[in-house]
């Protein structure tokens, strides 16, 4: 495993939105579930890494980005769950999935641009702890599907890759209201920092609120994060990737999370 952990992380920055679809530190606290296959080259250069199950496939990623080979396809009709980069999928594979969801996957680099609040409006800390009702509250408000819990909330600020910093409100000083929301992740090991929810209150949408909130992050993380990932749902009618890459986000990976549980 230390060996896998390490070819990982690698790879890992050489090109993260290539090699996975979640910050690093995500996958390597879910490892100890899969087994893991690591292939290094006479030249030292590691060229395939993998970690599955019996039914789930989990990291699977090859230095020469090929499409997958009939005996890989085949393995994938054996699966219940897997998380594939668009390089190693083709309309035959997907199509016999059940839950076929393609997820972009966008990084930030360099200096952000500088943010800029509307008048009347200022960010504010979020305490996960008192205002951790606040906050699931206000993402369940965001979303159709999504209603975390309060003691979710708080398990976030558990993270080892938390950073009281990274978490704030764009308030609406005249009323005193929240309208939006951000909150960011950042893995001291590596210098990444992952966007993890940015939300805006329906009323508050279209002032650049969200836009700024985001280059605040970019701003308080500058120094500690070499980069910045995020992730979103493609096929998304608010189009979140338009969204990011207006805040300087950039690249064209896909991600798909395929699933069908009756196989």
């Amino acid at each position: 495993m230390p060996a896998f952990i390490d070819a990982l992380t690698q790879v890992y920055l050489e090109n993260p939105c290539r090699v996975l679809p979640n910050p690093l530190w995500k996958t390597l606290a879910e490892l100890d579930h899969f087994r893991t296959t690591v292939e290094v080259g006479r030249d030292g250069l590691v060229k395939r890494l993998e970690a599955a199950g019996d039914d789930q496939l989990f990291v699977h990623w090859t230095r020469e980005g090929r499409k997958p080979s009939l005996l890989m396809r085949r393995r994938l009709e054996t699966m219940r769950r897997a998380l594939v980069h668009q390089h190693y999928l083709d309309p035959d594979t997907t199509a016999g999935f059940a839950t076929r969801l393609p997820f972009f996957r966008l990084i930030h680099r360099g200096d952000p641009a500088p943010p800029s609040l509307p008048p009347g409006y200022r960010f504010e800390a979020v305490d996960p702890t008192g205002q951790a009702q606040a906050v699931a509250d206000f993402i369940a408000e965001c979303y159709d599907d999504l209603k975390p819990a309060a003691g979710t909330v708080q398990n976030w600020s558990r993270h080892p890759v938390y950073a009281p910093d990274l978490w704030a409100w764009v308030v609406n000083e005249q009323i005193g209201e929240r309208a939006a929301l951000v909150i960011g992740e950042l893995d001291p090991a590596i210098g990444e920092m992952s966007l993890e929810w940015v939300q805006v209150r329906s009323a508050y949408r279209g002032k650049g609120l969200g836009k700024a909130a985001v280059l605040e992050l970019l701003r308080r993380a500058a120094g500690r994060a070499a980069f910045t990932t995020v992730s979103g749902p493609v096929e998304n009618r608010d189009k979140p990737g338009g969204f990011y890459r207006a805040c300087g986000f950039t690249g064209y990976d896909v991600w798909w999370l395929l699933a069908d549980p009756f196989r």
